[in-house]
């Protein structure tokens, strides 16, 4: 609804609520990252995490969740195109470990960058894909799987990488949204 779209998606909205969506993108009330301190843990929130490879090579690395919740927001009206660099389920292909925290797949590209190479920086809250399937396999690489955990009654779930954790909260929609489904739910404070 912000842009072009780059695949047909059945779902639509009507006119005036995309143009809502457009114009709270425009005015900043919609935006790409929000970073937030809960139990002395710093969380960076993005539609679909923030790999490796795009920290580095795209943020020049920030140290903290508010600073790249800041670098991300800060391509908003500039350079949009970067924050939707499309990942394997968008652009097909191998994996890209330099996807955009709009279209990086968590159990090919996500989890897989911060894997064996440096430590995540902080903490990381997602949702777009996910890692385990609805009969509980985990679509991914064995060192993936040897770091995840998920709670399926909530439909969450957990990868603990050196650094920190990356948490996806996915409702799996679909042709069906995952059944059941909970929001995660944390007491903290909103850095940006």
């Amino acid at each position: 609804y912000l842009r072009e779209p780059d695949f047909e998606w059945p779902e639509t909205i009507g006119a005036a609520a995309a143009a809502a969506v457009r114009e709270w993108w425009s005015t900043g009330r919609l935006r790409a990252a929000v970073a937030f301190r809960a139990a002395g843990e710093d969380f960076l929130v993005t539609h679909a995490g923030l790999t490796e490879g795009f920290w580095r090579q795209a943020l020049d690395s920030p140290a903290t969740a508010a600073d790249a919740a800041r670098a991300l927001n800060s391509f908003i009206g500039a350079h949009e195109g970067v924050l939707f660099y499309a990942g394997q389920m968008l652009g097909g292909g191998a994996p890209n470990l330099t996807a955009g925290p709009v279209w990086a797949a968590a159990g090919s590209e996500l989890i897989p960058s911060w894997v064996g190479g440096r430590p995540v920086p902080f903490s990381q809250l997602h949702g777009h894909s996910r890692v385990i399937d609805a009969k509980g396999r985990v679509r991914s690489s064995a060192a993936v799987a040897r770091l995840m955990r998920a709670d399926r009654e909530a439909g969450h779930e957990y990868a603990t990488v050196s650094g920190g954790r990356i948490i996806g909260v996915d409702p799996g929609h679909g042709r069906r949204p995952h059944t059941p489904w909970a929001a995660y739910v944390t007491l903290g404070q909103v850095l940006v």
